[in-house]
């Protein structure tokens, strides 16, 4: 016998759990993207070193501009995933509790019933 809010705080956490995921490829992205963004800045500078053009140097200033914005919006995304994660904690316990809870008033209820008598014997 399963109660609706168990099942609801199960559906909560595995909405959690698959929020954290998405959100965990997203920054995994973003920061792979901002490391892409630092190799083509790095080369930008070695462009720079070797011609001594100002436009190459500011390309690399764009680049490493580029780069921070990426690495803020990953960092946005890794927090929401730490959110997600204790989210989902938290709904499993919830959940987990709820079960418990509902364990604890099917007992009660079965010890408040009143045990069926034989007849005949006398009620006492």
């Amino acid at each position: 016998m399963r109660s609706r809010s168990v099942a609801a705080a199960v559906a909560v956490s595995v909405l959690f759990a698959g929020a954290g995921v998405y959100c965990f490829r997203r920054a995994a992205l973003l920061r792979s993207e901002a490391a892409w963004t630092l190799v083509r800045g790095n080369a930008e500078d070695r462009e720079f070193n070797s011609t001594l053009d100002a436009a190459a140097a500011e390309r690399q200033l764009a680049s490493l501009d580029h780069r921070r914005e990426l690495l803020e919006r990953a960092a946005w995304w890794q927090r929401t995933l730490l959110l997600s994660v204790l989210g989902c904690i938290g709904s499993a316990l919830g959940a987990y509790l709820l079960f418990l809870f509902s364990r604890l008033r099917q007992q009660l209820a079965d010890a408040a019933a009143p045990e069926a008598q034989p007849p005949g014997s006398p009620s006492g």
